[in-house]
């Protein structure tokens, strides 16, 4: 399966990889096997293997089970420990059963279909769930060697001579050597990303974050950047400016430069003739929370206070986090600040969007004719901005949000063949709901319309899909378009951030921007005038990546977590194909410290607390 999927330069180092884990899962299930039969009699063989993958899913799957036992802690009560020690449990019985059907299948043919059904379900542990839940893939991983090894125990070997014998030692010591070697020895940077991209690849993901403990640096050895002062606002663009704020949930930017797209979302693309195009832009993150937290804070991910949720155990928010956000600096300066909103995590107790004075949870209807969605439809929304833009909006300064789900993930709101025809059908559903929104008259010589997105998405490319798992373009990069009144619309091509969104919105009501918001104002760009940026096009990732585009065009991603980066020429290698990481890796050390310089004095440091890993 791995030969099949994973082609072309570098892959050969990652099959040399995977075969020595695959030497090493082999071992390991046989000596599990073994191990039971030599210390273990009568029926204590399940309760010895049961207890064994109870342990060893204990600390692979904890990171994983921990957001779904917080699920259940929330809907049935109960303790997180207790609800994460019963899934672990859930899957460690799945290896026991396997390890008893195994041995009770050795003195008949069965155990050869029960090796089959094991190498299938091998195979397709790398076909699914790709990019995410490295656990679940390993524990499968284990799952289908122990059932082989359970099924092939006691058999008896065909009978050889003492040189073949000898031989058969020599090889088993070669490829155990192998499988040492393939964890203890640092792999190259290509075949590591080659095989984080590869679900098959089970051993990966934690070879790569053991590395990245052992050989991390302490940031805090690199000097400050010294602080930044904060920024007065420029001079007026529009006078007490009603700003209407629309972010589609997963939306790429290459659907907006796409023409064959106008059809289908004709009112995004009316808006996108009309509005000032910013067609380089990036999120901050590739996840809704993360991206809209830094988003509102003007701080990146590893600069706020993530800690756990009391409505939502086991996920973690920033709702101790003191960091003013963008609602709270415009109302202290008089500005009126709305959302209407169908996501709890939305609300004030979760503090990603802050306290916003009017504030809105339109809860969703749940039809009998279709499944419960878990968010509110967005034409509701829109009615809701409707009334307020009509009849609370007169006089002074407003701002007023909305985030609109439709295209989030699993597709299934519109027909289609494919998974992207349905994405697309999706996308139209939120283009036909915001057109009356667009099509308003209503405060036009003051209504600025701003629409965005929290992050891309993915359909295959770097063998991914959704969202959250990586830092490539295709999940970072995403419209930006800003309407004026009485403004003709037009491209910038400047590379720009959904950072640089909260201290433009503070320029455009006449509010100081705080020194250590990361972003800088766009508005000398929508008023068509010369602008040099002095921040960085940075990513800073829950999953603690980070990535950097560079002024030449290089753009480099770190996953600090598991110790690898890539490097990739985007002028010449826009769809990021061919990592240089291993080729230059002078340019790689150089970028390394720029961005390490940067995001040094920007990571909060405290007492007791380390950045935390959130997974979406």
């Amino acid at each position: 399966m791995l030969q099949l999927t994973l082609e072309g330069p570098g892959a050969s180092w990652h099959h040399v990889l995977v075969m020595g884990h695959v030497v090493l899962l082999g071992a390991f299930a046989s000596l599990l096997t073994r191990l039971s039969e030599r210390l273990v009699r009568g029926r204590g063989h399940m309760a010895f293997v049961f207890l064994a993958s109870w342990l060893f899913d204990a600390l692979v799957l904890t990171e994983e089970l921990t957001p779904r036992a917080g699920r259940l802690v929330e809907d049935l009560g109960g303790t997180l420990a207790l609800w994460r020690g019963g899934l672990t449990a859930g899957f460690a019985t799945s290896v026991a059963v396997g390890f008893v059907l195994g041995r009770a299948a050795q003195p008949h043919l069965f155990r050869f279909v029960l090796i089959a059904a094991a190498v299938m379900g091998l195979g397709a542990n790398h076909l699914v769930l790709r990019g995410n839940y490295p656990g679940v893939h390993l524990h499968v991983a284990c799952l289908g060697a122990v059932v082989i090894a359970a099924s092939l125990a006691g058999t008896k070997r065909p009978a050889f001579g003492v040189a073949a014998r000898a031989g058969l030692r020599f090889v088993a010591v070669v490829a155990v050597a192998l499988g040492i070697v393939s964890v203890v020895v640092p792999a190259p940077h290509g075949a590591v990303v080659r095989g984080l991209s590869s679900p098959g690849s089970v051993l990966i993901p934690f070879v790569a974050r053991a590395h990245a403990w052992w050989r991390t640096r302490d940031d805090a050895a690199v000097a400050d950047a010294p602080p930044r002062a904060d920024v007065p606002a420029g001079p007026t663009l529009v006078e007490a400016p009603v700003v209407l704020w629309i972010s589609i949930d997963a939306f790429r930017a290459d659907i907006l430069a796409d023409e064959a797209q106008r059809a289908r979302l004709p009112n995004i693309f009316r808006l996108r003739d009309e509005a000032v195009w910013f067609t380089d832009a990036r999120t901050p993150a590739p996840a809704t929370h993360v991206a809209m937290a830094s988003i509102f804070s003007g701080k990146w991910f590893s600069s706020l206070y993530w800690s756990e949720s009391a409505s939502e155990p086991g996920y973690l928010y920033p709702h101790r986090d003191p960091t003013p956000r963008l609602p709270e600096l415009l109302s202290a300066a008089g500005v009126t600040t709305a959302t209407f909103h169908g996501m709890q995590w939305f609300e004030a107790s979760a503090g990603i969007l802050g306290e916003v004075p009017v504030s809105r949870y339109v809860k969703r209807h749940i039809e009998s004719d279709r499944t419960d969605l878990h968010f509110t439809r967005s034409e509701r929304l829109v009615a809701e901005a409707e009334r307020y833009l009509g009849n609370e909006s007169s006089g002074g300064g407003h701002l007023l949000f909305m985030h609109l789900l439709e295209a989030h993930g699993p597709y299934d709101l519109a027909s289609g063949d494919t998974p992207w025809e349905r994405y697309l059908g999706e996308l139209a559903l939120v283009d036909a709901a915001i057109a009356p929104l667009l099509a308003s008259e209503a405060l036009r010589e003051r209504l600025v319309v701003i629409v965005s997105a929290d992050h891309g998405e993915a359909f295959g490319e770097h063998n991914t899909f959704f969202h959250a798992t990586t830092l490539y373009e295709e999940l970072v990069r995403v419209p930006l378009l800003v309407r004026l009144p009485e403004r003709k619309g037009r491209r910038v091509d400047t590379p720009v951030s959904l950072m640089d969104l909260s201290p433009t919105l503070l320029d455009l009501f006449g509010v100081t921007t705080p020194g250590d918001f990361v972003g800088e104002s766009l508005v000398p760009h929508l008023r068509d005038e010369p602008a040099t940026h002095q921040r960085p096009i940075a990513m800073d990732s829950g999953r603690l990546m980070r990535a950097m585009v560079f002024s030449d065009g290089f753009k480099l991603i770190e996953d600090r977590r598991r110790g690898y980066v890539e490097l990739y020429d985007l002028k010449q290698d826009p769809d990021e194909k061919q990592n240089l990481s291993d080729d230059l890796t002078a340019e790689v050390s150089a970028r390394r410290e720029v961005m390490r310089r940067y995001f040094a004095p920007r990571t909060l440091r405290r007492d007791g607390y380390r950045v935390p890993f959130r997974p979406p």
